[in-house]
């Protein structure tokens, strides 16, 4: 498993929001929300989209996949779009 986490200092306009939403959409990336129950285990997409209070100041992504590859054209892809992106391979999986 490899973690892409990027950030964004400012607040992220709605252009910018867009962009960062078709970049995730080229990469085969969902947003982070419980999905129905699979044999008793609760699931969750990839992505955990949070920013700070009334949307002002700081947005973070962290974005869990499962090749080397797609993460490191993710991470091209959110850097393209202004944020800041580290990639970090999961030693728990």
């Amino acid at each position: 498993m490899v973690i892409v986490k990027a950030q964004y200092a400012g607040k992220i306009n709605g252009r910018r929001e867009e962009r960062v939403h078709a970049a995730l959409t080229r990469c085969d990336v969902r947003l982070f929300e419980p999905v129905p129950e699979v044999k008793g285990k609760a699931g969750f997409s990839d992505l955990e989209w949070t920013e700070n209070e009334e949307g002002r100041g700081e947005t973070k992504l962290t974005i869990c996949v499962a090749e080397q590859e797609r993460a490191t054209r993710l991470a091209s892809e959110l850097r393209a779009c202004g944020m800041m992106v580290a990639i970090e391979l999961d030693r728990g999986n």
